[in-house]
């Protein structure tokens, strides 16, 4: 009963006003993922590049950029790590 009141309510509200009550949620997850993530040293660059290239959306050869950023970060990982 209450989830339909909700989706009234949201709806009511403007598409800006949504999306940044969407984004800011996420903030604590966003904080808790880079902090795991930074904790381990070994990986830490290849998560700064994994991180930054899906947060650009960069898109090449019609390949979206959760790809590109899984092959950047694993092979900065490999370059940064190959001689520890």
């Amino acid at each position: 009963m209450a989830g339909a009141t909700f989706v009234t309510l949201f709806t009511a509200f403007p598409r800006e006003l949504v999306l940044a009550l969407a984004g800011m949620a996420l903030f604590g997850t966003i904080a808790n993922s880079l902090s795991t993530d930074m904790s381990s040293e070994r990986h830490r660059e290849g998560a700064v590049v994994t991180f930054l290239v899906a947060l650009s959306n960069v898109s090449l050869f019609g390949v979206s950029a959760a790809f590109w950023a899984l092959v950047l970060g694993l092979a900065t990982s490999t370059v940064v790590n190959w001689r520890r």
